[in-house]
This record gives C-alpha cells, sequence and structure tokens, in this order.
C-alpha cells in the first residue's frame, strides 16, 4: 500500500505493520473489519489508483500445540 493520501502522505509498510501488530490479539474476521475500515479512512475521497492484496491466515494449535507432548 503506497499510494497517496489527499495530504499527499504515503500508507506506508511500516504503518501497515503498526496496525496488524495492534489487532493481532483479534479474530480474523474482526481484524479484516479493522483493515479495511484503515484503508478506507486513509483513502478518504481519493480515487484508488493501486491494486490493494492483503492474505491473512491463521495457524491453529493443531500444528503448535501449547502442550508438545499432545504430539502422538
Amino acid at each position: 500500500m503506497c499510494g497517496k493520501q489527499e495530504d499527499g502522505s504515503k500508507l506506508r509498510q511500516s504503518r501497515l505493520i503498526e496496525i496488524l501488530q495492534k489487532i493481532s490479539h483479534l479474530e480474523m474476521a474482526e481484524q479484516k473489519i479493522i483493515v479495511e475500515r484503515e484503508f478506507l479512512n486513509w483513502k478518504g475521497s481519493e480515487k484508488q489508483i493501486d491494486d490493494v492484496l492483503i492474505i491473512g491466515f491463521e495457524i491453529s494449535e493443531f500444528f503448535f500445540p501449547s502442550n508438545p507432548q499432545e504430539i502422538k
């Protein structure tokens, strides 16, 4: 995401990482809503000129159990 906001400021990777870190404890559906809202607030009334793709995934405890003894 490196388009420009109305005031000319860019949405930098560092800002996106900051947002994702703040919401990482939330459910995926809630994270999606927050990321969309942040992007739309940043974009404002400007026309979107770049494609935007954010992919999220969740790693379950099936792959990383809290108790390694559970792996058999």
